[in-house]
C-alpha cells in the first residue's frame, strides 16, 4: 500500500476477534532503496491508533501484529510516507498475511495428511504435525494450528 494510504474495512457483526499480519518496507525497489513507511490500525473512530509500527526502513525487519477488534464495526489500515525527501513510489508498505480471526467458526471436518494417532515410547516425543486441513463447509476450506495435549495410557498416545 503506498505511503498516504488507507482502507476500511466493515467487520460488523462478524464475530471477528483480532485482525493479523506482517508489516515491511516493500522491496520493490531493491534491498537498499530509499524510503521509509509507518503502519497504523484503527477501530471504529478511535483516534489513537490500536498499533503503531514506528518508522520502517529497508533496514527494519518485519513486524507481526495482532490487533484486539472485538466488538469492532470497522477496522482501519493506514500506510504513513516517514520520508518525504524521496519519490513517493519509494514509500510503499507491505501488509503480508492480513487476517481477520474469529474463534467461533464450526469446522464440519478436519484431516491430518497422514494419520489420526501418533505413538511414542515412554519419554519419547513423536513427530507432530503442525497443522490439520479442515472442510468449515461446502465451499470453504483451511487451515488450522494444532494444540496437542497428551493422553495416557500403556504407551504415550497423543491426540488433536
Amino acid at each position: 500500500m503506498l505511503g498516504g494510504s488507507e482502507a476500511v474495512y466493515n467487520v460488523e457483526g462478524k464475530g471477528y476477534e483480532a485482525f493479523r499480519a506482517y508489516v515491511s518496507l516493500s522491496f520493490d525497489n531493491g534491498q537498499d532503496a530509499e524510503g521509509a513507511v509507518s503502519f497504523e490500525v484503527y477501530v471504529d473512530d478511535e483516534k489513537t491508533p490500536r498499533y503503531r509500527s514506528g518508522v520502517m526502513t529497508h533496514a527494519t525487519k518485519n513486524l507481526a501484529l495482532d490487533v484486539d477488534i472485538k466488538g469492532a464495526k470497522t477496522v482501519k489500515l493506514v500506510t504513513k510516507t516517514e520520508d518525504s525527501s524521496v519519490d513517493n513510489s519509494k514509500n510503499i508498505g507491505n501488509w503480508c498475511d492480513t487476517k481477520f480471526v474469529s474463534s467461533n467458526v464450526e469446522v464440519k471436518s478436519a484431516k491430518l495428511k497422514e494419520k489420526d494417532f501418533y505413538y511414542a515410547e515412554k519419554g519419547a516425543q513423536p513427530s507432530l504435525p503442525q497443522t490439520a486441513e479442515v472442510q468449515v463447509d461446502d465451499t470453504h476450506t483451511g487451515a488450522f494450528r494444532i494444540a496437542w495435549s497428551r493422553l495416557i495410557h500403556q504407551k504415550q498416545m497423543w491426540s488433536m
